[in-house]
């Protein structure tokens, strides 16, 4: 993929991707040739989705946009934050990226950390590096527009947070997440 588009941005993500994620995917897909999801594969806490839902959630994110591939990495999963998403950016520099996109909450888990604590800290030790980070304010749905939007680039203040969290419950409880794409879960609830 790099050999065929020169401007490539690689993103961490943990998760079965909603809405609020398809708004930084179109976000990074305005900036980039292409985008590469590449989840860590690893040892994950309790109640994360296994890396076979992951799998199956973003083959179907690749088919639903031309401009993303999804290559997972296998590594630890520390859950450490602000730090990982060092650990994250350096992972993807040894790997060749040139940009790396970092989230709000960032390898978070359970609101250990403060929301853009991450951000900040990439953007402290940027110097250290020769990948560049990528930052948003994240994806949310927003009332006045009838949309998904990334924070700060609408206008409006009538934002919805998108849990991950009560996405994942609904998966496990094979009920339908107003927050993300209905056939996409109806393809993970399909998994055994």
């Amino acid at each position: 993929t790099k050999k065929k588009y020169k401007n490539v941005c690689s993103m961490q993500i943990r998760n079965a991707p909603h809405y609020g994620h398809e708004a930084i995917f179109n976000f990074l897909i305005k900036k980039f040739d292409y985008v590469i999801l590449n989840p860590i594969f690893g040892i994950k806490k309790k109640n994360d989705l296994s890396n076979k839902y992951i799998s199956e959630a973003l083959k179907f994110i690749e088919k639903k946009y031309k401009k993303i591939k999804f290559y997972p990495v296998t590594s630890n999963f520390y859950y450490a934050g602000p730090r990982e998403a060092l650990h994250h950016m350096n992972l993807r520099e040894m790997l060749g990226f040139s940009h790396f996109y970092v989230g709000r909450d960032h390898a978070g888990a359970e609101n250990l950390y403060a929301p853009e604590k991450a951000v900040k800290t990439v953007k402290k030790y940027s110097k250290k590096f020769k990948i560049k980070s990528i930052t948003s304010g994240g994806g949310y749905f927003c009332t006045n527009c009838n949309d998904y939007v990334i924070k700060k680039e609408c206008r409006h203040r009538s934002l919805i947070d998108i849990s991950g969290t009560k996405f994942r419950s609904c998966l496990r409880d094979r009920k339908i997440y107003t927050h993300a794409d209905k056939h996409l879960q109806k393809k993970l609830f399909n998994l055994k």
